[in-house]
């Protein structure tokens, strides 16, 4: 959603940070790529009806549980208290299909319409990227430019999906900066 802001409404945007979500010209690119395809298959499970929600809930969040204690870079990153506002935050009436909806969302239109939608974004963009992201290849960060000319990105090798949660400090570091205009 951040990368389709200053293209829909860019008089609200002065400056666009990103941490490590795809531009949607990249993604539509990998995903045409079989390493892609295997980072990103929870997207197509996503788009079947119900049974994601069903997934999502079952076992008291066991899936999300699982995965915020065990995709972070940093063991320990998200305590059992985090672990349970995210569960609990999921498991308000219609939450798990709102968050679902973000990714049918991605692919529910036809693909030449959406390459046809991107367009240049003409602000100064910085993207921080976890260099250990399982979820998103490194190749989503090439050509870019392409799309957005004042481009800066950030690529953490000790991060990974999870970035600003595992380098707070750092991540805090580059948004100050980047905002302030360093």
């Amino acid at each position: 959603m951040a990368w389709q802001l200053p293209v829909f409404h860019p008089e609200v945007v002065e400056r666009l940070a990103v941490l490590n979500a795809p531009h949607p010209g990249a993604l539509l690119r990998e995903l045409r790529t079989l390493d892609q395809l295997r980072r990103s298959w929870y997207i197509a499970f996503f788009q079947l009806p119900w049974l994601p929600e069903l997934a999502l809930r079952a076992g008291d969040a066991a899936l999300l549980r699982r995965m915020l204690r065990q995709d972070p870079v940093r063991p320990g990153t998200f305590d059992d208290a985090d672990i349970q506002r995210y569960v609990d935050a999921l498991m308000q009436t219609g939450a798990a299909t709102a968050t679902l909806n973000y990714y049918r969302a991605l692919i529910q239109r036809n693909p030449l319409e959406l390459s046809r939608q991107i367009q240049v974004i003409d602000v100064p963009t910085l993207l921080i990227r976890g260099q250990q992201d399982r979820f998103l290849g490194p190749r989503l960060t090439e050509g870019l430019t392409r799309w957005v000319p004042d481009l800066r990105i950030e690529r953490i090798p000790e991060a990974g999906h999870w970035v600003m949660a595992d380098v707070p400090d750092r991540v805090n570091e580059l948004l100050l900066a980047f905002l302030q205009g360093n």
